[in-house]
């Protein structure tokens, strides 16, 4: 039984080994299991970033495009204007045409004598206006494409105004 009792110890120590391997394993797995846990919820709260930000960026593209849209819709109203302005310039070859192209305010014969107001200058065909006062005069000059209203005071598409001769 001497022989035995080594072999009993031996068994046991094995047993206990075993005991330890079993108990150190379930520790892993616990471990592994927190650790996947954790891992799920960092992915879970990734997750809800995610669909936030992108849902944060979709509101701005959606004002982006709002707003591309607009300016498109201004520049096509600007282009319309434009071709209007081209078009008048094309036609305005003839004598009888009532645009001018002024780039600068030409001498005149016109006077503010007795005069008190803002005048459209009928020689240039309105596109220049002169602001009289007691005792001064100041000219100016309307954009291409357009005249001096004087009923409205200001300076609107030629065609549009009738420039009194």
């Amino acid at each position: 039984m001497s022989g035995d009792r080594p072999t009993v110890r031996r068994e046991m120590k094995e047993a206990e080994s075993v005991v330890q391997e079993e108990s150190s394993l379930q520790r892993v797995q616990a471990d592994v299991n927190i650790t996947g846990q954790a891992q799920q919820r960092i992915i879970t709260d990734y997750q809800a970033f995610l669909n936030e930000f992108y849902g944060r960026s979709l509101r701005h593209s959606d004002r982006n495009q709002q707003y591309r849209q607009d300016r498109k819709y201004q520049e096509s109203k600007l282009s319309t204007a434009y071709q209007k302005v081209r078009s008048h310039i094309a036609n305005s070859h003839n004598s009888d045409s009532a645009y001018t192209s002024l780039t600068s305010i030409p001498k005149t014969s016109f006077s503010c004598r007795g005069r008190k107001g803002v005048f459209a200058d009928v020689e240039t065909k309105c596109q220049v206006f002169h602001d009289c006062s007691d005792w001064s005069k100041v000219s100016s000059l309307c954009p291409p494409g357009t005249a001096f209203c004087e009923a409205n005071k200001r300076c609107e598409w030629f065609d549009t105004v009738r420039c009194k001769q």
